[in-house]
């Protein structure tokens, strides 16, 4: 079993957040209300996303979900890579019958938000001042949530 607490760096990884377009909202990440954890750094959500980590620390099994529309900026910041090379790395793991499934594709951030909240290990991003179900809990990166210095999603 695999534990996101196992501190790996992420070859390639960004090492700045990107610029955040003029009026575009800062992303934030969601997991389900009853998951433990109160937050996660960059390298752990990487490992998340990346397939490199399968369970949180409460051993439930993590359930990855994408919001389309903002997945190739959270790529860029969190993974340092590109939609298509994140894409070629999940071919590659199902291909090598990894135990780690690629995440779910919402095109509907309401969608997403309800099965977040429907799923005990599921974790997602979404646009921040989104309105969240009572089921749904943003969590701090690095320490820092959208509108502190540094946050790495904005």
């Amino acid at each position: 079993m695999r534990s996101i607490f196992v501190a790996l760096a992420i070859a390639g990884g960004a090492t700045e957040p990107p610029p955040a377009a003029p009026g575009q909202a800062a992303l934030v990440v969601v997991v389900n209300q009853a998951n433990p954890i109160a937050g996660l750094t960059r390298e752990e959500l990487s490992r998340l996303f990346l397939g490199a980590a399968t369970l949180f620390p409460n051993h439930t099994r993590v359930t990855l979900m994408n919001f389309v529309p903002e997945r190739g900026r959270f790529y860029k910041a969190i993974l340092g890579m590109s939609e298509d090379r994140v894409r070629r790395h999940w071919i590659s793991l199902v291909f090598a019958g990894e135990t780690a499934r690629p995440p779910a594709e919402y095109l509907n951030e309401a969608e997403l938000l309800a099965a977040v909240a429907a799923t005990p290990g599921g974790i997602a991003f979404i646009r921040s001042g989104s309105p969240l179900p009572d089921k749904v809990k943003a969590i701090p990166i690095d320490r820092r949530r959208p509108g502190d210095p540094g946050y790495l999603l904005p």
